[in-house]
């Protein structure tokens, strides 16, 4: 068998750039205004500055009850809910039609 070969985008670096910037800044958003940590790191006695690039990679997560709304208080997402009803919207017309 033969694989699908993909179609490579030809995106340049300000596109990585920005994207990876982009990240960088949210998580360094959760990382100072939600979880409520400086930017300065404490080493050898003195204050440095945090280096920005550390968020570029891995997972900052933010478990408050303002970003985990719908599972702190077990609720079902609002798209969650619109797919279920319209899964028993054709269930219904199923059993409808069947039944004629």
């Amino acid at each position: 068998m033969k694989k699908k070969q993909e179609k490579k985008l030809n995106r340049s670096r300000d596109y990585y750039r920005h994207h990876r910037e982009r990240a960088i800044a949210r998580k360094v958003h959760i990382y100072t205004n939600i979880m409520g940590n400086d930017l300065m790191e404490y080493r050898n006695g003195r204050d440095f500055p945090t280096f920005r690039g550390r968020f570029s990679k891995g997972k900052v997560h933010c478990s408050c009850k303002w970003c985990k709304y719908e599972k702190h208080y077990d609720l079902e997402k609002e798209k969650y809910k619109a797919k279920k009803n319209q899964m028993k919207k054709e269930i219904e017309e199923y059993v409808s039609e069947w039944h004629r």
